[in-house]
C-alpha cells in the first residue's frame, strides 16, 4: 500500500514539473514570436510581418518615398543584411539571442516586390537604430 502511495505522489510531481515547463516554455515562445521578422508567400504577394512593436513608428518616420531607391538597390543590400543577419542568429555567444533570434527566410532568386524589399530594408535600419547594433557595410 505504502509503495502504491509513493509511486502517486512520484507521478503527481513529475506531472507537476512537466506541466510548469510547458508554460514556461509557451511563454518564452510568445516573446521571442514579438520580435521576429517573416516572410509569408500568399499565391504570387509577399508579406513582411514584423513583430516588434516599434518598427511600423519607425517605417512612418521614413522622409523619403518608397522608389527614392530602385528594388534593386533593396534587394542588394538586403542580401548583405540578411546574409549578415542569418550569419548572428547562428552566434548566439557573440550576438545578442533576444535581437537575432531566428533566421530571416530571403530567397535571392524571387522577386519579393519594390514594397517588401523596402520595408526589410528599413527593419534593418530600425535595428541598427533602435539596438545601436552596427552591421559591416
Amino acid at each position: 500500500m505504502k509503495n502504491i502511495f509513493y509511486l502517486l505522489v512520484i507521478g503527481l510531481l513529475i506531472f507537476s514539473c512537466s506541466s510548469s515547463k510547458k508554460a514556461t516554455t509557451n511563454n518564452h515562445t510568445k516573446n521571442k514570436a514579438e520580435a521576429a521578422v517573416k516572410i509569408e508567400k500568399d499565391s504570387v504577394e509577399y508579406e513582411l510581418l514584423v513583430f516588434d512593436v516599434g518598427f511600423d513608428t519607425y517605417l512612418s518616420k521614413i522622409q523619403w518615398p518608397m522608389n527614392y531607391y530602385s528594388q534593386n538597390y533593396y534587394e542588394i543590400k538586403n542580401r548583405l543584411y540578411v546574409t549578415e543577419w542569418n550569419i548572428r542568429v547562428l552566434d548566439p555567444f557573440n550576438y545578442d539571442p533576444l535581437i537575432y533570434e531566428e533566421e530571416i527566410n530571403y530567397d535571392f532568386k524571387v522577386d519579393y516586390g519594390l514594397e517588401l524589399n523596402f520595408k526589410l530594408y528599413y527593419y534593418f535600419k530600425y535595428i541598427e537604430d533602435t539596438y545601436n547594433q552596427k552591421f559591416p557595410f
